[in-house]
């Protein structure tokens, strides 16, 4: 279901946007997964995990300044 949500929201963007833009996002999504994990399962985020994340949302945050 999620997944279905998911993709339906993308296409939605893809078409009212930039295709580029929208697809920037999808790059937040392993990070995300790891926040939900750690959230709802009690699983641990190493320093470089959370290093990663900030990588990960200032490149989607450039992607989108642009």
């Amino acid at each position: 279901m999620l997944s279905g949500a998911g993709v339906t929201l993308l296409v939605w963007m893809v078409r009212h946007g930039d295709a580029a833009r929208a697809t920037a996002l999808l790059f937040l999504a392993p990070p995300l997964a790891a926040l939900e994990s750690w959230l709802l399962f009690g699983e641990t985020l190493t320093p470089i995990q959370l290093a990663g994340f900030g990588v990960a949302l200032a490149g989607v945050l450039i992607a989108r300044r642009g």
